[in-house]
């Protein structure tokens, strides 16, 4: 798509958004991303970016004319001197916030070279939308901080006292909290009938790329299984162990691959290699739309 759009075709507005926006090489917009490029191409900027250990580049555009996170921009006008500015101020929180929430995994996805182009999730005309689900998929949390004595007390005064909201417990975002010990992580799968010791005793032998668990949205149903994939090794991560609880909605086997490809992504694998009742399957992370 770049390839054939011209210097010639650049427009003055996309050039000065772009050169406004040239701090995020220098200052990516959150964890895990890497700026290779920001140019103009056409009436739009083209973001060139690496995401965590993902095996190949990103690429977004977005129009130069359009503020896509809606807070600088609507102070300033196209056509005022500082719209470059509020334009890179926008853009910068917009990656932040879209990145951090997971745009890599639920975008659309196209070829663009050696790299995969972004589109928005929902559909223009070209590219159908992703499948959407009831399942919550996350990392089965490991090594998580004991909780001291003293919170527990106090909660246990709370409820008491007749508490019946949630309330912050601060130990879980104390960052000078010791870790676990992580001998009894996943427990709650455990309790599910699912087979969480098999993911602890991989982790020991250094053998456990990612472990993630699968809830419906209606957390009253429990939890609906879990995924343990394995390290990365030629380019391939392979799926070790995928089990579901036998109340878990339908399409739970499916959710929760969908969510190991993009883990096995940002391990930095080319292919997830998966093999079940179904078969051998080979599935690119690249997952590409058209």
């Amino acid at each position: 798509m770049s390839d054939e759009t011209g210097p010639e075709e650049t427009t003055d507005l996309a050039r000065r958004c772009a050169e406004a926006a040239q701090d995020l090489v220098s200052s990516p917009p959150t964890d895990g991303c890497v700026v290779d490029e920001v140019r103009a191409e056409g009436e739009h900027v083209a973001i060139v970016f690496r995401w965590h250990d993902a095996p190949h580049p990103f690429v977004i555009r977005l129009a130069a004319d359009d503020g896509v996170y809606g807070v600088w921009t609507p102070e300033t006008r196209v056509e005022e001197p500082g719209w470059p500015e509020a334009w890179a101020l926008d853009t910068r929180y917009w990656l932040m916030e879209e990145l951090d929430t997971g745009y890599a995994a639920r975008a659309r996805r196209r070829p663009d070279g050696d790299r995969v182009e972004l589109l928005p999730p929902e559909p223009h005309v070209d590219l159908a939308p992703r499948p959407k689900t009831d399942l919550d998929i996350s990392p089965v949390p490991q090594y998580s901080p004991a909780v001291p004595p003293e919170v527990l007390q106090r909660w246990a005064q709370k409820v008491e006292s007749g508490v019946e909201g949630p309330v912050t417990i601060a130990w879980m975002g104390d960052a000078t909290a010791e870790p676990g010990d992580g001998l009894t992580d996943g427990a709650h799968l455990t309790e599910a009938g699912l087979d969480a010791a098999a993911a602890r005793r991989l982790r020991q032998e250094g053998e456990l790329g990612a472990w993630l668990q699968a809830m419906p949205d209606d957390e009253h149903l429990g939890w609906a299984g879990h995924v343990v994939l394995g390290t990365v090794r030629d380019g391939v991560v392979p799926v070790l162990l995928l089990e579901t609880t036998p109340d878990a909605p339908e399409g739970t086997r499916d959710a929760l691959l969908a969510g190991a490809v993009v883990q096995a992504e940002m391990l930095g694998a080319r292919t997830l290699v998966v093999d079940d009742e179904d078969g051998h399957r080979e599935i690119s992370t690249s997952r590409l739309d058209g």
